[in-house]
């Protein structure tokens, strides 16, 4: 694998949440105060989490023939999905959190850092042609 390239995934990630929650922070906290701030945060690291994990079936399909590193973007993407719908469930049902102000960012979060994941999808596969 790439080190840098995840690294620089892992950069890019943070910087699309970073700026994500800067432009939300006002908006978010007049609509629902602090705990719509904490919310905001448990989404953003609940998006972050699924993006890392999302981009292991990536890293391990390098070196694979074009048709199996192509299955395995679907399956990160996927995986991806399914971690945010799990662990923002989680978070939603235990009660500590805000939920309307949870799903939001969990949506916005989610759509922001599909820019970093589909961008290091797409370099990853043409590092392994």
């Amino acid at each position: 694998m790439n080190e840098a390239a995840f690294w620089k995934f892992l950069a890019q990630a943070v910087g699309i949440l970073a700026l994500l929650a800067a432009l939300g922070y006002l908006p978010t906290r007049r609509f629902g105060g602090d705990p719509a701030l904490v919310a905001m945060a448990a989404a953003c690291g609940i998006c972050l989490t699924a993006s890392v994990l999302g981009a292991v079936p990536i890293v391990l399909a390098r070196g694979w023939e074009a048709a199996r590193r192509l299955t395995a973007v679907l399956g990160a993407m996927a995986l991806r999905l399914a971690l945010v719908l799990l662990l923002g469930a989680a978070a939603a049902l235990s009660g500590l959190i805000e939920t309307p102000p949870l799903l939001i960012w969990l949506a916005v979060a989610h759509a922001g850092l599909l820019v970093a994941d589909t961008r290091f999808a797409l370099g990853m596969m043409r590092a392994a042609t």
